[in-house]
């Protein structure tokens, strides 16, 4: 007998290793998996303008990252002595005007050299419901706590998303012939939308990426969506707020996702990667300092014998955190 609903993954044609560049755009699922990227040393671009959940943030993210325009102080907006773009995480904002801007811009122009040489592109849609700022008539990724007067709220239509996608997935395929796109539906509930709401919306997110998997030979689909709802339907799996999938879940979309989407090769290299990261995340209450010292530079030399073998993963953070550490003692 069969006990679950286990949801497979389709086939994407990709197989990422070392070599390949990751972009990873849109909401919480991003952050998750390319967290999980970066940590085992991939070259992995995460979310330039934070975390996004609506269709048309993300398209006009994308939009950015093409044309390579920089903001400039008029794309800036000045609320509680705070510098905010609305087509931003709160993480980019500062009492600072110019600070913002050189955040904003550092990661335009990283991203704009990442989606150039990127191999995949992981594009995560949350919601369809936006927030469209009366002023500047121009929908947001983020409304930064401004009054709920300064926007009209509604639901994109399925045509309006499949729309604005066949117009950037044509101009993302000039510009990056090489690219494979893989679309996801993050598994978190919009709860303060209502359960009916919530359903309508990924509804309309669902028929678009079927729309546009349909159209377009290098996009597909990653079922996150499905494999928490359908596989792990289950409150264990969920965080407290039993809304946000929990550590268990998300380990298991993980290696979902590495099963799919990963070269075997490389798996060796990552095991090598995990070994050398929690051995970091792990101190011994009875070893003595200078005990320590010797395991953290056993730990150094392991990482530079990796940098070396394999110059292609990423072991900069890496090297940063162990030095640190060394220092301290």
């Amino acid at each position: 007998m069969e006990f679950r609903t286990e949801v497979p993954v389709p086939e994407a044609g990709l197989s990422l290793g070392y070599k390949s560049g990751i972009m990873m755009q849109g909401s919480c699922f991003t952050v998750n998996i390319g967290n999980r990227l970066k940590f085992y040393g991939f070259n992995t671009h995460v979310n330039t303008c934070g975390i996004i959940f609506n269709p048309v943030s993300v398209y006009k993210t994308l939009d950015m990252l093409m044309s390579k325009k920089l903001y400039t102080e008029d794309d800036l907006n000045l609320y509680n002595d705070t510098w905010i773009s609305l087509n931003h995480h709160g993480s980019f904002s500062d009492s600072d005007k110019e600070r913002c801007l050189e955040k904003i811009n550092r990661e335009i122009l990283s991203g704009h050299e990442s989606l150039k040489n990127a191999s995949a592109l992981f594009i995560t849609w949350g919601t369809s419901i936006v927030y469209e700022h009366n002023r500047t008539r121009s929908i947001a990724a983020n409304c930064h706590r401004l009054p709920a007067g300064d926007f009209k709220k509604y639901r994109c239509s399925t045509d309006s998303i499949v729309n604005i996608y066949t117009e950037l997935l044509e101009r993302l395929y000039s510009f990056n012939p090489s690219l494979k796109v893989i679309f996801t539906v993050s598994p978190v509930r919009h709860w303060r939308d209502g359960a009916v709401e919530n359903q309508r919306s990924k509804a309309a997110l669902h028929l678009a990426v079927d729309e546009l998997t349909g159209k377009f030979a290098f996009a597909s689909y990653f079922p996150a969506y499905e494999i928490v709802m359908d596989d792990l339907r289950d409150y264990r799996f969920y965080a407290e707020d039993m809304i946000h999938p929990g550590p268990a879940a998300i380990e298991y979309i993980w290696e979902k996702f590495a099963s799919a989407y990963i070269d075997k090769k490389e798996h060796e290299w990552m095991k090598r990667i995990e070994k050398i990261r929690r051995g970091l995340d792990h101190r011994s209450s009875g070893a003595s300092p200078d005990e320590y010292r010797k395991f953290l530079i056993k730990l150094q030399k392991e990482t530079d014998e990796i940098s070396e073998q394999n110059p292609y993963i990423d072991v900069t953070e890496l090297k940063e955190e162990i030095l640190r550490k060394i220092s301290a003692q």
